[in-house]
C-alpha cells in the first residue's frame, strides 16, 4: 500500500518541499509536482527527488495543440517523470499526439516513458458546477466516462478520477487501465474537493494510486499522517 500513496508537494518553497520529502523518506516513494511548485522551484525539487531515489508525478495537465503536446510529453519523459497528466477534453488528436510523444521517447532510449493520465472532470467540480460552469447537461458520471472512452479508443490507458468514478472506469474500460485518485480526505471533509472520500474508499473502488496533499503536508506531524493514510488504505485503523 505504501507504493499506492502519492504525496502532493503543494508548498511554497523548495525548502518546505525538501523537508517533507526528508520527513516522509521511509514511507513515501512517489511525489506529485503540480503547477504551483513546478513554476516556483520545479527543476530543483525534481533533481532533489532523483537524488533521494524517489519517483515524481508531473501534474501539469497538458492541453494544447497536438504538436505542442507531443513535444511536451517527450520532454517530460526525458526529464524522468513516472506519470504525467493531460486533459481528455483536448480531443482524440491531442491524445494521439501525447501517445506519440511517449513512443518517440521509448523508441529513442529503449526504456519506458511516463504513464499518461487523462484528466476528465476535476474533483473540485460537482454536477452543479459542471452544468453551470462548463455548460454540460449530461450527468457527471456520463460526462466522465464519455471523455475517458474517447481517450481509451485511441490508446490511452491511464486516468485521473475521483474515488466515486474509479470503479466505473475500471468496470467499463477494463482492469488493465491505471486509475489515480485525488480528492482524498481522511474524514470525508470536502473543502474545494467536492467529490472527495477516504483512502480506504478509493482503494475499495479500484483506485491504483491515491494522491494526498493537504491532509499530510498541512498536518502537525506529516509522517504520522502518511502512516495513518496507509493504515486506512489497508483497513487497519
Amino acid at each position: 500500500m505504501e507504493d499506492k500513496l502519492i504525496v502532493a508537494l503543494d508548498v511554497d518553497t523548495f525548502e518546505d518541499a525538501s523537508m517533507i520529502v526528508d520527513d516522509l523518506d521511509s514511507e513515501v516513494s512517489i511525489y506529485k509536482i503540480g503547477l504551483a511548485p513546478f513554476i516556483g522551484y520545479g527543476f530543483k525539487i525534481i533533481d532533489y527527488l532523483k537524488l533521494k531515489d524517489k519517483k515524481f508525478f508531473l501534474d501539469l495537465k497538458f492541453f494544447d495543440i497536438p504538436n505542442t503536446v507531443e513535444l511536451s510529453v517527450y520532454q517530460a519523459c526525458a526529464m524522468g517523470a513516472s506519470m504525467l497528466t493531460l486533459h481528455t477534453i483536448g480531443a482524440k488528436s491531442m491524445i494521439e499526439a501525447a501517445i506519440s510523444g511517449k513512443k518517440r521517447y521509448e523508441d529513442k532510449f529503449g526504456k519506458s516513458g511516463a504513464i499518461l493520465l487523462g484528466v476528465t472532470i476535476l474533483t473540485s467540480m460537482d454536477q452543479e458546477s459542471l452544468t453551470n460552469g462548463m455548460f454540460i447537461e449530461k450527468p457527471i458520471e456520463e460526462a466522465i466516462f464519455g471523455l475517458a472512452k474517447n481517450a481509451y479508443e485511441v490508446g490511452l490507458r491511464g486516468f485521473v478520477a475521483s474515488p466515486f468514478e474509479a470503479k466505473l472506469l475500471k468496470d467499463k474500460l477494463g482492469d488493465d487501465i491505471v486509475v489515480v485518485t485525488p480528492g482524498i480526505r481522511m474524514d470525508n471533509s470536502k473543502d474545494d474537493q467536492k467529490r472527495a472520500s477516504t483512502p480506504r474508499f478509493a482503494i475499495e473502488n479500484k483506485a491504483d494510486y491515491i494522491v494526498v496533499g493537504r491532509p499530510i503536508i498541512k498536518a502537525k506531524n506529516p509522517k504520522q499522517a502518511a502512516i495513518a493514510c496507509i493504515k486506512n488504505m489497508k483497513g487497519e485503523d
